[in-house]
């Protein structure tokens, strides 16, 4: 390997950390410390790895510590300087697949397959991705048809190369088959060589985690029950953060313990996987609040209370905003706990302080500060405040609740909310109360630290009245404003026609009549958009929800695909790019046109995903596909595609790929 010159890393605690040295770590199958483990997920995008090597080694780390998507931004990087990799394209396929991308990582596992037929990790992923589909079907005779691809796969695997893991799956899926002699046969040949492996591994201190989970797996199938328990136990001590393979392995043992008949005898507690905690609360009282809520004597109590929570729920993911009060506490506890917090804020940095942290002091802004910095993630969902301060929370929260149900759909663990609330309802929408009632229709018992109960242990001052100061006159140029805007929550969807400057002046009476005719008579049968609008070949909708959208960008593309341009004068192959993206924007009267429009950042932000999506596609937002599993869409799916550059130099994005259900 090539010497790694990548300097340090400062993890939590402030103290450096050297790279070379949890990378020579990683490659001698050791675990990490805990610290070392916080400090790379935090700063592993920062990287510049000098070899192909050292890509090689952080995306499998990453991939084992349950982070799929991160993995696949880290690939991706590297493919772009060796572009035809074998392994690296195995490990974008296993981020795919640990992100939900199934088709996308099926094509890409066939393409390996193609170039190297006999090689057993390939072969085996594809198990793996037979596995999922099995799974997913609700079809009896296709759930076998793919159990029995995915065995044949796992066997394949396990003949050519001797790989314990395959042989293990390989043994699993023809019990489920049906065929338990054959299974229990497997098994044991499994066991022999596995606890072989495991001597080799404790006499070199190697990581033995592969070697427990196989053996836990072996035992479930014999139904040694004390023993399957002993192993597993083994396998969560030596795995302890790697999410990514603890909850691959708790898959497994669920998948079994269902053919066999339910977790009868506590296997899965051995598993200690966390959930994911997605939480909301009320801030620090502001001085010119009437009705005491937050007062700053609570400080003490509410810390407290939270730290009795996340201690109860054994949480190390956390998802939250960041303002002065509950969700600075909250992030403050779960870092000093170890974990994981992904930060979503409504607006920019600085805008977002003066509104939701600098009125509570200067302490907390060097605290909000601290969060920030520590955060694996941070997250704008908002350019600019514009205007309307619910409106901008609301979105916000919904963005935040979706993408941590994302995070717990990856891992295959339970969400949890959890709030500081004081059981009244909110100053307005997009507070805490709302969060509540959107968590509960949801279908989520929310966990909550109730105000009104701690108020009562304290000795608070009620503050005199405030009075506020008088508003400035606003200047002539702000009152000679009329136009009356509406900003609203809606779904946009922009699409242009591939090519479209190829067609002849002699085509455009087809174009207008055919291709514009059926896209209108979709707009009209279909869902229905709330605003449309065209101009040269750039077609503009806006839908009243991401579902909506959604379907019908679907069924746009399906129209495309399906109708014989070439015979009504136009080209063969006509295509689009279609983009779709959601947030809050302006609807108003255009005194151009005098028909309704909507305008704002967030149309502009959709506008610029529609040219770098390929002919043909989808994509969306990474606010559209949260927005789609926060409200439990089923009708289509969006696959992560990765970190995309986006038109004008607008700036870089998570983007996901849209298609139906397969």
């Amino acid at each position: 390997m090539e010497p790694i010159d990548l300097g340090v890393l400062s993890c939590f605690t402030g103290e450096p950390v050297d790279l070379s040295v949890i990378l020579q770590t990683l490659q001698n199958r050791i675990s990490p410390q805990p610290e070392l483990v916080i400090a790379l997920r935090r700063q592993v995008l920062s990287i510049k790895p000098h070899s192909l090597e050292i890509y090689q080694i952080l995306a499998d780390w990453i991939l084992q510590m349950g982070e799929p998507l991160i993995a696949c931004d880290l690939v991706v990087e590297g493919l772009q300087q060796w572009p035809k990799d074998y392994k690296l394209r195995q490990y974008m396929a296993l981020a795919l697949l640990n992100s939900g991308a199934v088709q996308r990582a099926y094509q890409l596992l066939l393409q390996l397959q193609q170039e190297d037929h006999q090689n057993t990790k390939t072969i085996a992923l594809l198990g793996r991705i037979y596995k999922d589909m099995a799974r997913q079907t609700q079809l009896p005779e296709e759930k076998q048809t793919y159990y029995r691809l995915s065995y044949e796969h796992y066997q394949r695997a396990y003949v050519l190369g001797q790989q314990l893991s395959a042989g293990i799956e390989a043994a699993t899926l023809v019990l489920i088959l049906g065929s338990h002699q054959q299974a229990d046969q497997l098994a044991r040949e499994v066991e022999s060589a596995c606890l072989q492996e495991l001597e080799t591994v404790q006499t070199e201190n190697q990581d033995p985690y592969w070697c427990y989970a196989t053996l836990g797996e072996v035992a479930l199938i014999q139904q040694d029950w004390d023993k399957a328990r002993r192993w597993y136990s083994q396998a969560n001590q030596a795995g302890q953060g790697r999410l990514g393979i603890l909850s691959n392995t708790y898959r497994n043992a669920r998948l079994l313990l269902e053919f066999l008949g339910n977790d009868q005898h506590g296997i899965l507690q051995c598993f200690q996987i966390p959930s994911v905690v997605v939480f909301a609360g009320h801030m620090i009282d502001r001085p010119q609040r009437s009705q005491l809520r937050f007062p700053a004597q609570l400080e003490s109590l509410v810390n407290e209370a939270i730290q009795v929570q996340l201690e109860g729920l054994d949480a190390r993911l956390g998802y939250c905003s960041a303002a002065s009060g509950s969700d600075i506490l909250f992030a403050e506890s779960l870092l000093a706990r170890g974990g994981e917090v992904r930060i979503i804020l409504p607006f920019e940095r600085e805008e977002f302080i003066q509104d939701s942290v600098a009125p509570a002091g200067a302490e907390w802004i060097k605290r909000f500060d601290r969060v920030i910095e520590q955060a694996t993630e941070v997250i704008v969902v908002s350019q600019r405040q514009q205007g309307d301060r619910s409106l901008a929370y609301e979105y916000s929260n919904q963005i935040l609740y979706g993408l941590a149900q994302m995070r717990a759909n990856q891992l295959e663990t339970t969400l949890t909310p959890l709030a500081v609330w004081n059981g009244k309802p909110g100053d307005g929408p997009g507070g805490t109360a709302t969060m509540v009632q959107y968590w509960q229709n949801q279908g989520h018992p929310v966990q909550i630290i109730h105000l009104e109960a701690l108020l009562h242990q304290v000795q608070v001052n009620v503050p005199p009245p405030f009075t506020p100061k008088a508003p400035s006159t606003l200047n002539t140029t702000d009152s000679a404003l009329t136009v009356e805007l509406t900003r609203e929550i809606r779904a946009m969807l922009f699409a242009d026609v591939v090519q479209f400057s190829h067609l002849g002046e002699n085509q455009m009476a087809a174009y207008v009549q055919y291709f514009l005719g059926a896209i209108a008579q979709l707009s009209v049968t279909s869902y229905q958009p709330v605003h449309q609008n065209t101009w040269g070949d750039a077609i503009y909708f806006v839908f009243a929800s991401v579902r909506e959208a959604g379907c019908f960008a679907l069924q746009l593309q399906k129209l495309m695909q399906e109708t014989a341009w070439a015979s009504k004068g136009l080209p063969e192959h006509l295509s689009l790019r279609i983009a779709l993206h959601a947030g809050p924007v302006y609807r108003c009267v255009d005194p151009v046109t005098r028909r309704m429009n909507y305008v704002g950042s967030h149309v502009n932000h959709a506008a610029r995903i529609e040219p770098v999506t390929p002919p043909g596609q989808v994509y969306a937002s990474q606010a559209f596909a949260a927005l789609v599993i926060a409200e439990g869409i089923t009708d289509f799916t969006c696959e992560y595609v990765g970190r995309v550059p986006y038109a004008k130099g607008y700036g870089t994005f998570p983007t996901y790929f849209v298609h139906h259900h397969c």
